[in-house]
């Protein structure tokens, strides 16, 4: 028995096998009995052949499968939703030779063209379009075996069109192909914008559901806008809701820096001191709920018309302290209302209903609150309160905290604010203030 080493070529890399053989026990006799042995690297396989008379040794033929041993995945960062939209592009390749040169191919639209080449494992491009696209890669070896491996990244970029009268099937990429509802378009948006179509000749509704608005925290620095006039959100309360209904609005945790846009929640209460069977709407019902951070209701407005609840509720509401959760996890932290209006925000006398309520740094400015009892309320740990150029008009109560304050550099700045025909002994504190270390109260006017 004996061996011979061969050295061969696999695909321009040099492997030694070692090949037992010869004699009648020999690994190249046909049919033989097989003493021989071969050695493989890693990563190699295959099969060895006689080609020679039976009997004799001959040729040794040995055929090999070699594993690519190159591969590459693809991911990307859209760094702006709505289209004309920059994406970076970034490979991350693996490769049983770490030394070898490699160039990166790019086809921007996986049309098989290849529209880029880099010695770096990252580009950008310029998307033009809304819709859907996929970018692919090819890393190319540029010595030795010339290995080549492909990924893609598919994503979406808006803006994304929602148009209450559009046809049915549409994928919400134009005006033309709108899709129906607003929880379509935030489930299609990829932190971009969804365009709500307005105008006084559609309503959208949220009443079950399968049609409460909810941006989870996947959506965070969404843009939910009406165009075209503001659009009328439909809001029936009364003894058919469903438990679990309000809030028909949340802005859920860590879905931070949304944007709300010229929207209009018409409450519409099936009668005075309504009470669902379920309470579903009962005491702490809200309309908006503001979990995530950095959010921004701009131009909007919540009315209750036909009647009122019995218990208290609110309108935009985030939790702060008293929601039992850490700052800064769930809190609704430096919310912005700006040139809003809320109206008719009333319920049984022994309870509360209040437009805004909000915690930690909240600005409030522009706003016009109309016949409501309390028209603001500030939750636990407010630490730069800014209410400024609101106009409250026939309000019975007042800007109310929802707790005592007490500690270091709180802050408020209440000024330029207009208190209009409303119940006379009307106060913008409610409650007890205690350290607040700069607060300035100027400017403020009652007619």
């Amino acid at each position: 028995m004996y061996k011979r080493r061969i050295t061969i070529a696999i695909l321009c890399r040099a492997y030694i096998l070692l090949v037992g053989g010869g004699g009648a026990g020999g690994f190249c006799r046909a049919g033989g009995g097989g003493g021989g042995s071969i050695a493989y690297p890693n990563g190699v396989s295959g099969n060895i052949y006689q080609n020679g008379a039976p009997g004799g040794c001959g040729t040794v033929i040995v055929r090999v499968a070699v594993d690519a041993g190159i591969a590459v995945n693809l991911g990307g960062t859209v760094l702006s939703g709505d289209a004309p939209a920059t994406v970076s592009l970034t490979a991350q390749v693996s490769t049983d030779n770490p030394d070898e040169t490699v160039e990166y191919q790019w086809d921007f639209e996986s049309d098989g063209i290849y529209d880029a080449t880099t010695s770096e494992p990252t580009t950008t491009h310029v998307y033009a379009t809304a819709g859907d696209h996929t970018a692919t890669v090819k890393v190319v070896e540029l010595t030795g075996d010339r290995r080549e491996a492909t990924a893609t990244y598919s994503f979406s970029l808006g803006p994304i069109y929602v148009d209450a009268n559009a046809p049915a099937g549409g994928d919400g990429y134009s005006w033309e192909t709108a899709l129906q509802t607003i929880p379509e378009g935030i489930d299609r948006a990829n932190a971009c914008s969804v365009l709500v179509k307005g105008g006084l000749d559609r309503v959208y509704t949220v009443n079950s559901e399968a049609t409460a608005l909810v941006i989870p925290e996947d959506k965070a620095n969404l843009t939910i806008k009406a165009v075209d006039g503001h659009a009328a959100i439909n809001v029936p309360i009364g003894t058919e809701i469903q438990t679990g209904l309000i809030p028909y609005l949340t802005i859920g945790a860590k879905a931070n820096g949304v944007t709300i846009s010229g929207l209009d929640f018409i409450v519409n209460v099936a009668g005075d001191n309504v009470e669902p069977s379920n309470s579903s709407i009962g005491d702490g019902g809200k309309i908006i709920s503001v979990l995530g951070d950095d959010a921004t209701i701009d131009d909007c407005s919540i009315s209750v018309r036909g009647g009122y609840p019995k218990r208290g509720w609110y309108g935009i509401f985030c939790p702060g302290e008293n929601s039992g959760a850490s700052k800064g996890d769930g809190l609704g932290l430096r919310l912005k209302v700006r040139n809003c209006t809320f109206s008719g925000f009333n319920c049984h006398p022994n309870f509360a209903a209040i437009p805004v309520v909000s915690a930690y740094d909240p600005q409030i400015v522009g706003n016009t609150f109309t016949n409501c009892m309390y028209f603001y309320r500030t939750a636990k740990s407010t630490d730069a309160f800014l209410f400024v150029s609101n106009v409250i008009v026939e309000c019975s109560r007042g800007l109310d905290s929802s707790a005592t304050y007490d500690g270091s550099a709180r802050t408020a700045e209440i000024a330029y604010n207009i208190l209009k025909a409303s119940k006379p002994g009307i106060a913008f504190f409610k409650k007890e203030y205690r350290g607040m270390s700069a607060a300035r109260i100027h400017h403020n006017t009652a007619i």
